[in-house]
């Protein structure tokens, strides 16, 4: 809704025309050179001109008033999520509609068409609701009860649905030779989900390569990051329905090396471990489970 855009069966339609990944990407780089200079201490003229040149690029709607300049770490965040959520958007989008659909032939564009089997599809991953009376249900809302038992405490989440999504990619991919695989669980703001249903949850060296300007690291460095439940539940956001999201994912921890202290930069674990965990009630407040390998999860 920030952005001066319009959904059509053509694709997302900004002033400058459709919006392709070359637009987004060039969005990518001046924001990446505006936080370079925010983070030196801030040229004012050259902040000035480089928010000028993204806002150009990337139409926000301002009205008739004057764009602002890019200046505060929390703008920098909202715009590199925008970002990434564009860059998803344009990729799904450019899906043809599968087999078998009501699509019309002129209508492709998945953003656009009514045909939920297009929207789904386009994801390229399966997603199978799970009946509350099965016993698959029954022992996924367990865990989610044994995870906050293992964290915190107090209330687990209220479970609404569940479905089982599967990528084949990471079915075939999955190491089973790590062992101690736990079920853990990942939460993200609604607009990240259609790139974690569309690609999964990757590495920030592997986001980075496809493009995607990255800057956060966590505690434990740069892998992926889980936790229990509850945790999970507090990364989500609610969206209009005032629903949250979160994955439960089969996690293969290995040998997992424990940490009381914060630990920036980390890479990959120590050698003769597998994953890394940051230990609850020291100075991690949650525990976090991180895997440095794709094949983990």
């Amino acid at each position: 809704s920030s952005i001066d855009a319009m959904i059509t069966e053509n694709g997302i339609e900004t002033p400058l025309g459709v919006l392709a990944i070359e637009q987004v990407a060039k969005g990518e780089e001046i924001l990446a050179e505006a936080l370079d200079c925010f983070q030196k201490g801030g040229n004012p003229t050259l902040l000035q001109q480089l928010s000028s040149e993204f806002f150009t690029n990337i139409p926000h709607k301002f009205g008739r008033n004057k764009p602002p300049v890019l200046n505060t770490k929390a703008m920098f965040e909202e715009k590199e999520q925008l970002l990434e959520l564009l860059r998803d958007m344009v990729t799904i989008s450019s899906q043809k509609a599968p087999k078998g659909t009501k699509e019309k032939k002129n209508q492709q564009n998945v953003l656009f068409t009514k045909d939920v089997d297009h929207q789904f599809s386009s994801l390229g991953c399966s997603i199978r609701y799970i009946e509350k009376n099965s016993t698959e249900y029954k022992n996924m809302a367990n865990s989610i009860i044994e995870s906050v038992k293992n964290s915190h405490g107090g209330k687990p989440p209220t479970v609404k649905r569940i479905f089982a999504v599967e990528r084949e990619e990471e079915v075939k991919g999955f190491d089973h030779s790590v062992q101690n695989e736990k079920m853990l669980f990942h939460g993200s703001r609604i607009q990240n989900w259609v790139g974690l249903l569309s690609r999964g949850i990757l590495l920030p060296k592997t986001v980075v390569s496809m493009g995607i300007h990255r800057t956060d690291e966590g505690w434990l460095g740069s892998g992926i990051y889980f936790g229990e439940a509850d945790t999970a539940a507090g990364y989500a956001q609610s969206g209009k329905r005032s629903v949250k999201y979160m994955l439960g994912v089969q996690v293969a921890l290995g040998k997992m090396k424990d940490y009381s202290k914060i630990t920036y930069g980390l890479k990959s674990p120590p050698n003769g471990y597998d994953s890394c965990h940051g230990v609850m009630g020291t100075e991690f407040y949650d525990h976090e489970y991180v895997v440095y390998r794709q094949e983990q999860r």
